[in-house]
């Protein structure tokens, strides 16, 4: 039988895509529908009907994967359970480029002169208090130095790796490699990349000068999004030190289910975030109001069904999402794919050590 722990992680992620997905076009800019840029009745019925369709499918795909989870429990080995939330990512999409398939032949019928609100990345940076950077290094310093008190009372064999099922099947001699590889390995690279991805956020430039309201709401937009990070690596840091103070025995093996708990967090904070602010911060400040004039910008053919970004004539690294909330990368910029090869660097060299060290 397939462990209550993985039923507790996976349900809750196979949720949390079908109900983000559905959202999204909600939660994206008016004039952007299904990654589409509309400069007519962005308010039209037909619009409003695609959108609820989508949030109805989605949730529909969702508690069937749910379901499937729940049935399957018993019956089926833990790698048929494992694709499944790929697959349900698969499913979302498809009902995405069927719905902006839709959209695309309402375009030509619904553009007229309307202004457009820009959603690009204002040229004046944000200011985040450093603060915010100092606080996950401050955790983990104090996990690291709880590790340190505690050393003589670790074990001289410990476990290093836990089943699904909750039983150790990987130990190790004690030594401060060993001990605090989790943390030290592990955790500073995490909260690295964190600073870098943070530091990008509040260095990021416009291509293109945007209205004053747009420009107060992605400012404030990004301000929040750094502290997000900051927040979810946070939680992640506790994640480690708590896998770390099972295997040391601090906590009892028989809790080893909290190390799901801290992580399930992210998935509310996101949602909260994302639906209280909307792409870009287009749901912040609403009694601003923009002057008469405006942006009539034309940017579909940059963006890749929506999702891939490609421009050449723009500098900038990170850019907002089209379709989302949040950040993705320019693929026109050489800078984009050293920052993905950096990352899977990473990766792949903690995983060697982990690996390869006796």
């Amino acid at each position: 039988m397939i462990p209550l722990l993985f039923i507790l992680i996976n349900v809750p992620v196979i949720i949390f895509i079908g109900l983000t997905y559905g959202l999204i076009p909600y939660l994206t800019r008016p004039e952007l529908v299904f990654g589409i840029r509309i400069k007519g009745d962005v308010y039209n019925q037909k619009i409003k009907s695609m959108k609820f369709k989508n949030l109805l499918i989605d949730l529909l795909i969702s508690i069937i994967f749910t379901l499937l989870t729940l049935i399957l429990y018993v019956y089926i080995n833990i790698i048929v359970l494992l694709i499944l939330p790929l697959t349900e990512i698969i499913l979302v999409l498809l009902v995405y480029f069927y719905f902006r398939s839709h959209v695309r032949l309402l375009k030509i019928n619904l553009e007229d002169n309307q202004k457009v609100i820009s959603s690009y990345i204002p040229k004046s940076n944000i200011k985040v208090s450093l603060l915010w950077y100092v606080f996950p290094w401050i955790e983990l310093m104090f996990f690291i130095i709880i590790g340190i008190i505690y050393y003589p009372h670790i074990p001289s064999r410990f476990p290093t790796h836990f089943g699904l099922s909750g039983k150790p099947n990987e130990y190790a001699s004690k030594s401060p490699y060993s001990a605090f590889f989790l943390m030290l390995f592990v955790g500073v690279p995490v909260t690295v990349v964190f600073d870098v991805l943070s530091y990008a956020i509040q260095r990021s430039a416009a291509g293109n000068s945007p209205t004053k309201k747009s420009l107060i709401q992605f400012r404030s937009f990004n301000t929040g999004m750094v502290k997000l990070l900051m927040g979810i690596n946070l939680i992640i840091i506790l994640n480690m030190f708590l896998a770390a103070a099972i295997t040391w025995e601090l906590i009892p093996k028989s809790y080893i289910f909290i190390i799901a708990l801290p992580v399930l967090l992210i998935f509310p904070l996101i949602l909260w975030y994302s639906v209280t602010t909307g792409q870009t911060g287009w749901k912040k400040y609403p009694y601003l109001k923009d002057n008469e004039h405006d942006n009539n910008i034309e940017d579909d053919k940059e963006w890749a069904g929506g999702l891939i970004y490609h421009n050449k004539e723009d500098n900038r690294i990170l850019v907002p999402k089209r379709y989302g909330i949040g950040y993705t990368l320019n693929f026109s910029n050489r800078w984009s794919y050293i920052i993905l090869i950096i990352i899977f660097a990473v990766i792949i060299i903690s995983l060697l050590i982990a690996l390869l060290h006796p």
